[in-house]
């Protein structure tokens, strides 16, 4: 019987064939399909991340925007005049586009205020390198004023617009600040915020009880604190007989300047005095022989001025006339109106 031989070749085939299936590798269509899901859903995790920094981005500038729309309403409820003091005001659009100063020669807090918003809204308090990053991009801020009626308060509208990073909805049509300049490759990316501030009506009836109980009410105008619908400011125009006259431009104890005047001492003149401010700053004025009309206490020119101390009237015959341009100013708790009256 001759020897068992084996084909070493046949061997090693059959052993190929029987291999457990999990020491083979993967095919190139499993790769491919695995690279395929691996890169969709990485773009995708990549435009969520970009979304989200948009969005971000988003409300970031809208409380950026918010913030400088605070301020200026703030600076307007100190000073309600400022768009009849300052021509211009309401007309100009603050911001990205402005160059220069804005400029109020008679009212320079106002123009402070109005220079200090442009600056907010270019973003210059806050740099990075040579960039500002202190406010939305391309911002731009507006003022309207509308003046009061017989049934209606004055009212501004304070709006700031800058650029978003998407189309915007259509704005109302009111909404004019910045309007058609945002559109880029015919896609508005206009983004706008409008806050109103009503300048309330205030009735004359506590002003006039105050001074009913200090007194110091002339008698003829003690119904609404004015001289315009009595004796011997009864006119159409409400002044005094003589008319109304303005201080000379300075002396020792004041000075005067745009129509408002500040005391740097205390002060007595004659005839019948007209001014837009006054600033008492601790002292008295007094009237000889002569009216006296103030639309405002106000110490706009002065700084760190006080509206306190006093004005005398010391003829019975001429009275005080208070707010000529019926914009609900109020008179300071500070400054005490002295009259000779019946009362005294």
């Amino acid at each position: 019987m001759g020897a068992l031989q084996l084909n070493p070749l046949k061997s090693g085939k059959r052993r190929a064939r029987h291999q457990p299936r999990a020491l083979r590798g993967f095919t190139l269509i499993e790769v491919l399909v695995t690279l395929v899901i691996m890169t969709v859903g990485t773009l995708g995790f990549i435009n969520l991340q970009n979304r989200s920094l948009t969005a971000e981005l988003e409300a970031s500038n809208r409380v950026y925007a918010s913030i400088l729309a605070e301020y200026m309403i703030e600076r307007i409820k100190a000073d309600p005049n400022i768009a009849t003091n300052c021509s211009g005001f309401t007309s100009t659009t603050f911001g990205v586009d402005y160059i220069g100063n804005f400029s109020c020669p008679s009212f320079t807090q106002s123009a402070a205020a109005a220079n200090d918003w442009d600056d907010l809204l270019d973003g210059d308090h806050q740099v990075m390198n040579t960039a500002a990053m202190g406010a939305p991009t391309q911002a731009r801020g507006c003022v309207k004023y509308q003046a009061k009626t017989t049934t209606a308060p004055a009212k501004y509208r304070v709006s700031v617009a800058w650029r978003g990073f998407s189309a915007s909805a259509t704005s109302a049509s009111a909404a004019t600040c910045g309007l058609n300049l945002y559109n880029v490759s015919g896609v508005d990316l206009r983004r706008i915020i409008s806050y109103d501030i009503l300048i309330p009506l205030i009735s004359s009836g506590p002003v006039s009880e105050r001074c009913k109980d200090l007194g110091t009410c002339p008698e003829p105008c003690e119904s609404d604190n004015s001289c315009e619908d009595a004796e011997p400011c009864s006119s159409s125009t409400g002044a005094p007989s003589g008319g109304w006259t303005a201080a000379s431009p300075s002396s020792g104890s004041y000075g005067y300047t745009g129509h408002s005047m500040y005391l740097t001492a205390n002060t007595t003149l004659s005839g019948n005095l007209t001014m837009t401010d006054l600033c008492l700053n601790g002292h008295s004025l007094t009237i000889n022989n002569g009216s006296i009309e103030i639309e405002e206490f106000n110490c706009h020119q002065v700084s760190n001025g006080s509206n306190v101390g006093s004005v005398i009237l010391t003829d019975t015959t001429q009275c005080y006339r208070h707010d000529y341009l019926d914009h609900n100013h109020s008179i300071p708790s500070g400054v005490n109106i002295q009259h000779p009256s019946a009362a005294d």
